[in-house]
Parts: structure tokens; sequence; C-alpha cells
């Protein structure tokens, strides 16, 4: 390097300049050799010297949509146009996105070096595209590194939808309400059946039941109970919660209907009973004595 080179390089890097901005200045020096083959451009050689580079947008002629080119020298060299915040978040982008070679201290011929390979594969990626298809562009193809959601699909797991990629919760695709349904039989006890046919039979036959009698009425009142279960409905509505993956229960509503009544229960003792002779011996009897006593009484 000549002595000149070296006073160049210290006063660049004094005051407002930096080292940076010399090789800014050195690169666009570079990219305007670049548009001088017959001078021996930097990149006449290169494979890519051929291709132009879709850096996105264009411009309509009528109705027809223009997408503007880019020659690849002059691509490659268009970080040299770029400003402070550009650089930062070219470099930002390629960390988060984790882009092999992309580190904190970049310096400018490293962003280079880096957006030349993405201006590069996006001209190799446009060499097969379909009618109509859009064209790469070096930002698309920074962009393939990204964890971004849905890029691989997505599975299901139970009730959620989760990201292949990410790993990521996000869709509940479970109920959105949850019924459920018990059934229970309440089997009369013996005392509760004794209890029952004593208090019936008193006023049917004036009498108490007999053991026989008891064993009978229990087993028509269980029979009854087994054939008609208390069915209890209970309906939950449920919130899913899309960070912690719970499903909340916030309303909760229920319905009862089926089993034996009372009044069933005391049919079942009274109905056969009434079929007997000796419940109608007795009520005649009684009947006959309640008007004998009126007689007498003078009612």
């Amino acid at each position: 390097m000549a002595k000149g080179d070296d006073q160049s390089i210290f006063e660049a890097t004094q005051g407002t300049g930096s080292l940076d901005d010399l090789m800014k200045a050195k690169l666009k020096e570079a990219s305007t050799q670049t548009n001088q083959p017959s001078q021996g451009g930097l990149f006449s050689n290169s494979p890519y010297s051929q291709y132009n580079v879709f850096l996105g947008g264009g411009s309509y002629q009528g109705s027809t949509f223009t997408r503007t080119q880019t020659p690849y020298s002059e691509a490659i060299m268009d970080v040299t146009h770029w400003d402070d915040t550009q650089l930062r978040q070219f470099v930002n982008k390629g960390i988060i996105n984790k882009v092999p070679g992309f580190e904190v201290g970049m310096g400018l011929p490293q962003i280079q070096s880096a957006w030349q390979n993405m201006v590069e594969a996006s001209i190799m990626f446009n060499q097969s595209l379909k009618p109509n298809q859009t064209p790469w562009t070096p930002f698309d193809v920074m962009d393939t590194w990204a964890n971004q959601k849905g890029k691989f699909g997505t599975q299901r797991q139970g009730d959620w939808v989760f990201d292949v990629a990410t790993g990521e919760r996000i869709k509940y695709v479970g109920p959105k309400s949850r019924t459920t349904t018990n059934r229970s039989v309440d089997l009369s006890s013996p005392e509760d059946v004794k209890a029952l046919a004593s208090q019936m039979l008193a006023e049917l036959l004036g009498r108490a039941p007999t053991t026989k009698e008891l064993a009978q009425f229990r087993s028509a009142i269980n029979a009854e109970e087994r054939s008609n279960p208390q069915v209890t409905t209970v309906t939950q509505q449920l919130s899913p919660d899309l960070a912690t993956g719970e499903v909340r229960v916030t309303d909760e509503s229920s319905t009862t209907s089926g089993g034996v009544s009372d009044a069933a229960r005391a049919a079942l003792v009274s109905a056969p009973v009434q079929d007997t002779k000796e419940y109608g011996k007795y009520q005649a009897g009684t009947t006959y004595f309640d008007a004998m006593m009126q007689m007498i009484g003078g009612g």
C-alpha cells in the first residue's frame, strides 16, 4: 500500500469519517468499474454477470405491470447505497433468522459478501420459474431461513393445532361445549318400604303388613326404580386459552329427569292391595261402621 493510501485511510477514520465510510467509497468506485467491461470490470468474468436481478417493485405501462430488473453487477453493489439503518436492519434480520455467517459486528465487506450470496441465489431460483410465478428477490431468499408460522405446515394434537416449524400452539379445534350424562338408581331400603307399606296398609286394610308382603312390595318398588333411573345432564361451556393450552369451564347448567316419585311408590303398594277381597271386606265394614256411628250420634 502506498504512503498516500495510508494517509487517506488515516484521514477517513478521523472526525466524522470511518473505515466503513472509506469502504463504501471504494465499493462504489468498484461498482462504477463493473459497468465498464472494457476497462476490466470486477465482475465481468462472473457466470452471473449476464443476468438481471429483481429487487422488487416495478411500474405500469397501461394495464401491464413490468418488474424492474437490475444488472447483476449493480445489484451486488446495492449495499453501498444503503444508509446505516438499512445496513443494521439487514444484519439484524440475518441474525434473527439464524442465517449462517451473520453475527454482531459484521463489517461492510462481510455484509456485501452476504448480500451477494442472496443475489446469486435469487438468480438461480428464478431460472426455474413457472409462467405467472412471482420472481425471487434477494430478500425472499433471506426469508427462507426465517422460522415463519406455517412454513412447514401444521399438525393436530388432540384439540389443538400446532405449527410444525415452531411448535407453537396456533388454534383450538376442540369442542366449545361439553355435555355429560349421569344415570343413578335410588333404591328404596327395607326400612323405607316397611314405613310406606305400614302406613298404606293401615289405611287400606287396618293392619300391619306381613313379612311376605313386605318382600313383595320391596321387590316391586325396587324393580320399578331400576327401570326408571334418575338421569342428570350437565352442559358446560368451554373457553380455550391459546397461551397456556388450558380449557376452562366458563358456564354450567344441568337438568334432571326420570326416577320414581313417592306417589309412584305408594301406588305400587296400594294397587295390588285394592284388588284383594280383604280390601273389599275391610272397606265395606268400615263404611257400614261409619254410617252406624253417624246414626247413633244423630248425624
